[in-house]
């Protein structure tokens, strides 16, 4: 990831928690990349507000675009991804 160990910039949420333009990139680009391989799904993501068009979906996307965001600013290897799939409300995936 181009933005990992590098000076990115950062925020914090409501929360106090922090959040950085590459937790952005990663949702956007991961929403992009799986609604238009399964546009029937819906999303809900940790960055983006929640579009409740989703709770008229039989499956959707659960993500953290990057889940261990502190780590992340700081170098650690201790992140990831995380992204399930949810189906009539139990994970089937992830």
């Amino acid at each position: 990831m181009g933005y990992f160990r590098r000076d990115i910039k950062t925020w914090s949420k409501k929360n106090s928690s922090p959040v950085t333009e590459a937790d952005f990139l990663v949702d956007e680009f991961l929403k992009q990349t799986l609604l238009a391989a399964r546009p029937q799904y819906g999303w809900l993501s940790e960055e983006t507000t929640d579009d409740l068009a989703r709770l008229n979906k039989q499956t959707i996307f659960v993500v953290d675009p990057i889940d261990g965001t502190r780590g992340f600013i700081r170098g650690d290897n201790g992140w990831s991804i995380s992204l399930a799939i949810v189906k009539d409300g139990v994970a089937i995936a992830g």
